[in-house]
């Protein structure tokens, strides 16, 4: 995982319905990082706003909007979790084509 800071978000840049944000942070190194995001559709964020943002901290030039992480670890949790439910009517056909290239059964 990463570290979690404050950042200010210093520029905020639209096209169409969503916005890039220029935030930037203060990393454990004491340097400034300026992230750029891609297209979020978090409208209620403006210059001068305070936001969290999670970043490397091997290399704390790549950063995450900490929302916009959640969102994407909730997302494949979702989208493994769908797998998972929607495999299970296939593992009796997968176990029939296993045993049939194994030899063990024949058609």
């Amino acid at each position: 995982m990463g570290l979690k800071v404050r950042g200010t978000c210093v520029g905020v840049a639209w096209d169409s319905n969503a916005a890039t944000l220029k935030v930037e942070y203060v990393a454990r190194d004491g340097r400034n990082y300026i992230y750029r995001t891609n297209p979020v559709h978090m409208s209620e964020i403006g210059k001068g706003d305070t936001v969290e943002v999670v970043y490397d901290p091997n290399r704390p030039q790549r950063a995450r909007l900490k929302d916009s992480l959640e969102e994407e670890l909730d997302g494949s949790f979702f989208a493994g979790a769908l797998f998972v439910v929607e495999g299970i009517p296939l593992i009796p056909q997968l176990l029939w084509v296993y045993l049939l290239i194994s030899g063990i059964v024949h058609a």
